[in-house]
């Protein structure tokens, strides 16, 4: 079973329609999201208004149960889920003796949980339609920017590590479309945007193709049931939609966050943070103490230019009693070389 995807645009008269359209219809190559998915990762992020409560610990327990078949059913999603606890360091992710994947859920907040499902489909998706040689050019800065956002996300309010770690995946991944369709014209737009030394060219995408990677971020984080404050702040970034005139409280903060993240992913990925990079009231709101941590620990994470592996790690990268004790079985594990499935 498939969702249907939604004919709504994210506009405010400020952003042409068409132009939001056709972010819609780039968006749009990769086909539609299978519900098996997009059903968890929506539960998850309308668990509040469901259970009525910001009890943390429900909150964690509902995200689990909603989560729990769906990786339950895919070797993938439970590799993923592993490499990330390696990728961060996860206590108790290497304790052999009590891993099972219900536990390798519990080791997670509810915004790492969602943030691993929509990422690992949407990569898994793109990289088989993508050109190699610039699938392999974005892999790279994939990786560094996964943990970079992982990073801002830990230390902004009411963003959280995996919320960072979604909208530092899904924006890199939003550029895909543009190949897809136009792959000499998106190389042409890299290249312009390496010689300018920007990570991102939302100005010559919108010359070229009338629309941007963040339209398209936009429109998938609203497939996935992210809030409209989440997908306002993906539009707002570089002018592409207006702050709404009378949004709830709860949508200011959300929107605010997200976009404060969202700079500070991308300027500490590019310029480590120099202290112009990111503006006086954007240091302010994050905070002297967790500007100059992020700007030490990005600048270590550029440096290594290692980043986050976990997405491109599938089961057939797992020790065979890893893949024992999550209930992985060896016919499910393709050979070397092979696209994992889901």
């Amino acid at each position: 079973m498939t969702t249907k995807r939604s004919s709504h645009h994210v506009d405010d008269g400020s952003a042409a329609q068409e132009s939001w359209a056709l972010a819609e219809q780039f968006a749009g190559r990769i086909g539609e999201f299978p519900s098996l998915f997009t059903a968890a990762v929506r539960a998850v992020r309308s668990a509040p208004a469901i259970l009525h409560t910001d009890d943390a610990e429900k909150i964690q327990r509902f995200a689990i149960e909603a989560v729990d078949f769906p990786v339950r059913v895919s070797p993938t999603l439970k590799a993923a889920l592993y490499h990330l606890g390696l990728d961060v360091g996860l206590e108790g992710i290497d304790d052999l003796s009590a891993l099972t994947y219900h536990r390798l859920l519990q080791l997670y907040k509810p915004d790492q949980l969602i943030a691993v499902i929509a990422l690992t489909f949407l990569h898994r998706t793109l990289r088989k339609f993508c050109d190699d040689e610039e699938w392999d050019r974005l892999a790279a800065k994939l990786r560094v920017h996964l943990q970079v956002g992982h990073l801002v996300g830990e230390r902004i309010e009411m963003v959280g590590p995996g919320n960072g770690m979604f909208m530092a995946g899904l924006r890199c991944l939003a550029q895909i479309p543009f190949a897809l369709s136009d792959l000499a014209g998106f190389k042409d737009v890299r290249r312009a945007a390496e010689r300018k030394k920007l990570l991102f060219d939302a100005s010559g995408e919108e010359m070229r193709w009338h629309c941007s990677h963040l339209q398209i971020a936009a429109g998938w984080a609203s497939e996935w049931g992210y809030g409209i404050g989440a997908r306002l702040a993906f539009g707002m970034l570089h002018g592409f939609i207006a702050p709404p005139k009378a949004p709830t409280n709860n949508t200011e903060i959300e929107m605010q966050n997200w976009k404060l993240a969202l700079s500070c992913i991308e300027a500490l990925h590019a310029r480590g943070a120099a202290p112009d990079a990111l503006a006086k009231r954007e240091r302010a709101q994050l905070g002297a103490g967790n500007a100059a941590e992020l700007e030490r620990r990005a600048l270590t994470v550029v440096a290594e230019g290692r980043g986050f592996k976990w997405i491109e790690l599938g089961p057939k990268d797992l020790p065979d009693d890893v893949r024992t004790a999550l209930g992985i079985r060896p016919e499910s594990v393709k050979k070397p070389g092979d696209e994992d499935g889901f």
